[in-house]
């Protein structure tokens, strides 16, 4: 009884006159009630580096930010790499093709006019686009449309008959028939994936126009080639690649490459820059749905 009453004293003692938790203070191994930390148990414990500060977020989204970083190295490959088969085809046409081949065929003629437009052209104009070598950049009057309307003078004019009887006669002509093709063609392709970075978005939408009115150009002086009841270019018979064609049959064939290429092509342009107008806003709508 008379040790359950000492018990019972020791604990009614005021809270003050008990020992510190965890350990003498005056040895410097107090805990919680006087303050102190637990000197042994930090020595114990193994020190980690700290963690690296967290990155700040996109305004647009990380995983958005991730994809653009991830797709930068691919995009400019591709664009070396048209730009590479762009200058070889135009070499093919300009070194190979015009000079072996029988230049009074309005056939060849076509082949090496498609293929520099339609071709050559749209492949250095991916290369070019947004680098210092894009002459578009700063010359905000030459649109789209502006630029088609350009091309639509130097094709029609250069296929007038006297013309294009000054082009099969003369080296100079030739030659420069065949730099206003490419001029010309590149300052619509060019204007139409946008110059540089700066309004590519909003020229994108008046490329679509722009390549789709090139198409529908295209399509009827195609039409019109192959559908003439006589021959325009001249009388006789003219060889294309070794077959022997009528100059009303070599028109008609030279006609229907510009429909199935020169229309085909600047068509497929038109919608592939419609589709991407487009979806241009999913990639920030991803990003601002990931930021939630």
């Amino acid at each position: 009884m008379r040790a359950k009453q000492t018990y019972m004293g020791r604990k009614a003692q005021h809270p003050a006159d008990l020992p510190p938790c965890g350990g003498d203070a005056r040895q410097g191994r107090g805990g919680y009630g006087d303050g102190t930390p637990f000197a042994g148990m930090a020595a114990a414990l193994p020190s980690h580096p700290p963690l690296p500060p967290l990155a700040p977020s996109s305004p647009q989204g990380g995983r958005s930010e991730g994809v653009r970083r991830a797709v930068a190295p691919s995009l400019s490959a591709f664009k070396r790499a048209a730009l590479i088969v762009g200058l070889i085809m135009l070499f093919l046409l300009w070194a190979v093709l015009l000079p072996f081949a029988d230049r009074s065929s309005f056939s060849v003629h076509m082949i090496a006019h498609m293929g520099v437009v339609a071709g050559a052209a749209p492949l250095i104009a991916i290369g070019l686009s947004g680098t210092r070598f894009d002459f578009i950049a700063g010359r905000g009057w030459l649109t789209p449309l502006t630029a088609s309307l350009v091309e639509l003078f130097a094709v029609w004019a250069w296929h007038v008959p006297a013309m294009r009887a000054l082009s099969e006669t003369s080296a100079f002509f030739a030659a420069a028939e065949q730099a206003v093709f490419l001029g010309a063609g590149l300052a619509l392709w060019l204007s139409c994936l946008g110059g540089a970075a700066d309004g590519r978005e909003e020229r994108r939408l008046s490329g679509t126009f722009g390549l789709l009115f090139t198409s529908m150009h295209m399509t009827l002086l195609g039409a019109l080639l192959s559908l003439s009841p006589r021959p325009l270019y001249g009388e006789g018979e003219v060889t294309c690649f070794g077959v022997t064609l009528t100059a009303a049959a070599d028109q008609q064939a030279g006609g229907v490459v510009m429909l199935m290429v020169g229309a085909a092509v600047y068509l497929a342009g038109g919608v592939a820059l419609l589709a991407r107008t487009l979806n241009g806003g999913a990639p920030e709508a991803l990003g601002r749905r990931d930021s939630r």
